[in-house]
């Protein structure tokens, strides 16, 4: 019949047998990032766990800092109803100062509107450091906000300073969309303060620059990621660099620890589920968003014209 597989000789058997048997062998695309991914039919968002919006895409993230810790960008398929999580989301302005609660909440919704931004050519191009003295809360406070994007805690950061400047590259390039939290954990002090300002000025120049300076034989990075980091001073780095970070200064006595912030960190979970419902909404209204995010700039622009300038001012103006 139409079907019949003939031959010339005997040699192709093996061959056509195995082909014949794997017509109906299941294809699927696998990707070493996250963040938005948009294809002719619609957009997708990428996680650890996969695609929000297609189960045919797979995404495995270990590559990228060859262990597991990045695996922990993980979003969960079916969230928790929003009037059930969104009090969390809202407590996150009473866990801290307002000087803090609210720009640290506020770049956790930017982040996933890096696409957006970028669409916009306003791209997120800023860094955010957290500054505060040993014991005053910083580290919880930055874990409390990376668990809008995954399964995070105060003793597992996607990043910190014993990442080298060159290793942190496939981070800033692989996690997209995302908040990257690079934390002051280094036990060496002798080495403390260089490892830290080679990281950190590697950071900040390549997310201002949009991508990592190229090397003969090596690949350039496009950073598109947000990053807080934190650390106890701040770092001794060329005032070209300074001006790109939107510092943080934090007190012990500036987190409500046993209060607000204690409800919020035993709750935090809530936060990646309802990072979920906000990533559809952000899908299904994309060209609204884009005229938001213009409108919001203009009007920040507006608000701060006489108080602050530079690339400070550029910083504030982006963030929701």
């Amino acid at each position: 019949g139409a079907d019949a597989h003939v031959f010339n000789g005997g040699k192709a058997h093996l061959a056509d047998m195995i082909h014949a048997a794997s017509l109906e062998i299941k294809r699927k695309k696998i990707y070493s990032r996250t963040g938005w991914l948009k294809d002719e039919a619609s957009r997708n968002f990428l996680h650890a766990g996969g695609s929000l919006f297609d189960s045919n895409i797979d995404v495995d993230l270990i590559p990228v800092a060859m262990n597991s810790t990045l695996q922990k960008y993980r979003l969960p398929d079916s969230p928790a109803k929003l009037t059930d999580v969104a009090p969390t989301v809202l407590s996150l302005f009473d866990v801290s100062k307002e000087h803090l609660s609210y720009p640290l909440l506020s770049a956790a919704l930017l982040a996933p509107l890096g696409e957006c931004m970028r669409e916009n050519e306003t791209p997120i191009d800023f860094t955010i450091f957290l500054v505060g003295r040993s014991e005053s809360g910083k580290s919880y406070l930055a874990a409390l906000h990376q668990s809008f994007f995954g399964e995070f805690d105060k003793k597992s950061f996607p990043a910190n300073f014993t990442d080298t400047a060159n290793s942190i590259e496939p981070k800033l390039d692989a996690l997209q969309d995302v908040l990257m939290v690079v934390d002051d954990d280094f036990p060496d002090e002798n080495q403390r303060k260089t490892q830290m300002q080679a990281v950190v000025q590697k950071i900040v120049r390549a997310i201002s620059d949009g991508n990592t300076r190229s090397r003969m034989g090596r690949k350039t990075f496009v950073p598109r990621t947000l990053p807080i980091c934190t650390g106890e001073y701040i770092p001794k780095l060329p005032p070209s660099t300074l001006n790109r970070i939107l510092f943080l200064t934090m007190e012990q006595t500036d987190l409500d620890y046993y209060g607000a912030f204690k409800h919020a960190w035993e709750n935090r979970d809530h936060l990646r589920h309802f990072i979920v419902h906000y990533l559809r909404w952000i899908a299904a209204n994309w060209d609204l968003v884009k005229e938001l995010l213009k409108e919001n700039i203009c009007e920040a622009e507006n608000l701060l014209s006489d108080q602050t300038s530079g690339r400070s001012r550029d910083a504030a103006v982006k963030l929701p």
